[in-house]
């Protein structure tokens, strides 16, 4: 998944006029957030009860961003 999405990312970035891609994840999926800083985002916050969860309700999401300029 890493390879696929960090060659997105950089095409996004070489390609398009684009300057800057958010990720967000639950806060209990540590996978997703494993992910997103190892492809450079940088933490931005919590979005408080941001998303209705079918089974869990309101739950906060994470939020990471990441500049062309990092990339």
């Amino acid at each position: 998944m890493y390879e696929a999405l960090k060659a997105l990312i950089d095409d996004l970035f070489a390609n398009t006029d684009i300057e800057m891609l958010s990720a967000l994840h639950f806060p209990y999926n540590t996978a997703s957030e494993n992910l997103i800083k190892k492809l450079g985002f940088r933490y931005e916050g919590i979005s408080h009860k941001a998303m209705e969860h079918d089974e869990l309700g309101a739950v906060d999401l994470v939020c990471y961003f990441i500049d062309k300029t990092e990339e």
